[in-house]
């Protein structure tokens, strides 16, 4: 949205600058059709032939003059447009640097994502090792209980060697 103004913005004052200087350049033709009627003083008329006084033209003069001053106000409209233009220009550039400014690199999020799938991957492995570790003491632990609620078959054995140590001492 901020590019697209930005584009419009640009475009405006282009539009804008074309027309002040449209404006600016009719007004300097006009102000040289009017000091060129001054020099028409004197010269025959084309129609009647009647040499042109200073009161015939100064009509046609004031009218080129005023159509000069028409243009200058147009060129200053197009002027003030264009400063307009300029200012609502620097504010949506400073809106876009702070938008880019804050959007976060996306390249350093994407790594800190794979260091800690990475990192998740070897908890899980581990984790899994453990449970391996702890199935086969489970498993150990029982054999050995197993074994420790056997009965000895060498315990007779062994009683009657004690009692045959004990009566001959």
């Amino acid at each position: 949205k901020v590019r697209s103004a930005i584009t419009e913005i640009r475009s405006s004052i282009r539009t804008s600058e074309a027309a002040q200087n449209e404006s600016i350049n009719r007004a300097r033709s006009f102000k040289t059709k009017a000091e060129e009627v001054s020099t028409k003083i004197g010269a025959p008329c084309i129609t009647c032939g009647k040499p042109y006084c200073e009161e015939d033209l100064s009509t046609v003069k004031e009218s080129f003059i005023e159509q000069a001053r028409n243009e200058i106000g147009l060129a200053q409209t197009s002027a003030a447009a264009v400063a307009q233009h300029k200012a609502r220009l620097e504010k949506a550039l400073g809106i876009e640097s702070a938008l880019v400014a804050a959007t976060p690199d996306v390249s350093e999020i994407i790594s800190t994502i794979e260091r800690l799938t990475n990192e998740l991957s070897a908890l899980r492995h581990r984790e899994r090792e453990v449970v391996a570790v702890e199935a086969m003491v489970a498993r150990a632990r029982t054999e050995v209980n197993r074994i420790m609620a056997e009965a000895n078959p060498f315990l007779a054995v062994i009683k009657r060697h004690e009692d045959n140590l004990a009566a001959n001492k």
